[in-house]
């Protein structure tokens, strides 16, 4: 019968992996480029940052899932990561490395991580606050994977790669999880 659910080893190794990037280690985008086995954990990663961006949408008592709020921050994240690929493969760096998009992929899904401190927005007086703080820290999560998976010497060069998607994740959240 096949293993559907991973060992404790693999669920604790996420879970490390998710606190080691949240906290900004520079060596766990390091690791995650080079396990090739890490392309689920890091869509789940990104996965679970959006259910946490959902739940920021939830009004006590009353708390829905919403395939909706989901979609647009799973889509806005997915942009914004597609974006940055685009832009940092196009920007002519000296001593860049040459990168697929899979091991990319596999350093910035773990960059979603901060984005689960979301599940806090519900806190009456804490919603914007908390969506600030999350979407912020997934920035700097960003820029701290693409200047690791793509060797950039400068944190300013992986930020010029980074941000130009920013907005647009946030502006396709915003509208794909507002309710009409």
């Amino acid at each position: 019968m096949p293993k559907i659910l991973p060992s404790r080893e693999t669920a604790a190794l996420f879970k490390n992996r998710l606190v080691r990037a949240t906290l900004l280690d520079s060596d766990v985008y390091r690791e995650l480029a080079d396990d090739t086995r890490a392309v689920y954990q890091a869509a789940l990663a990104v996965a679970l940052a959006s259910l946490a961006g959902v739940a920021g949408h939830f009004t006590w008592p009353y708390i829905p899932f919403s395939l909706p709020d989901f979609l647009g921050e799973y889509t806005g994240w997915m942009l914004w990561a597609g974006m940055t690929y685009t832009v940092a493969v196009l920007v002519p760096v000296r001593g860049k490395r040459e990168v697929g998009f899979t091991t990319f992929f596999r350093s910035v899904g773990f960059a979603a991580s901060p984005g689960m401190l979301a599940v806090f927005a519900p806190i009456p007086g804490l919603n914007g606050v908390v969506y600030l703080v999350a979407y912020v820290w997934m920035l700097a999560a960003m820029i701290a994977a693409v200047r690791v998976v793509f060797g950039f010497d400068r944190v300013y060069l992986a930020a010029v790669v980074c941000v130009p998607g920013f907005p647009v994740k946030v502006l396709i959240t915003a509208f794909m999880t507002m309710h009409f």
